[in-house]
């Protein structure tokens, strides 16, 4: 698969997920979030949601994946402007960026760092 001329990993999964991120405004309009590692369980042209503060703040359709060289932060650090060094991130579509807000509740405070996997009804209920 080609994104922009680009190749990307294809996706296989039949899940959404959610990435943990400082702020969901330095995203907006974003091509592609950081992940750790490959997510193997998200579905084509699934959602990203963005999680921020113990809540799910935005979401954008999944287009692929791809390793990077260099994956610069969207917003300033005191102790690391490096960006987050080489590895996978996730293309997404900047059109589909939408401001949601979804309380995680109890499962914030699991859901801190890392890729996590959602399922959302036909309603919208993640």
């Amino acid at each position: 698969m080609t994104v922009d001329g680009r190749s990307s990993d294809a996706l296989h999964g039949d899940r959404d997920v959610s990435v943990a991120v400082c702020s969901a405004d330095a995203y907006r309009g974003a091509e592609w979030v950081p992940v750790p590692g490959h997510p193997h369980r998200l579905r084509p042209h699934g959602w990203v949601y963005l999680r921020c503060h113990g809540r799910l703040v935005a979401r954008l359709r999944a287009v692929g994946t791809e390793r990077r060289e260099v994956r610069p932060r969207r917003t300033p650090m005191a102790d690391d402007d490096a960006g987050f060094g080489p590895g996978r991130v996730l293309l997404v579509d900047p059109d589909t960026f939408e401001d949601i807000g979804i309380d995680l509740g109890p499962l914030a405070s699991r859901q801190r760092s890392g890729l996590r996997y959602l399922r959302a009804t036909c309603h919208g209920t993640v």
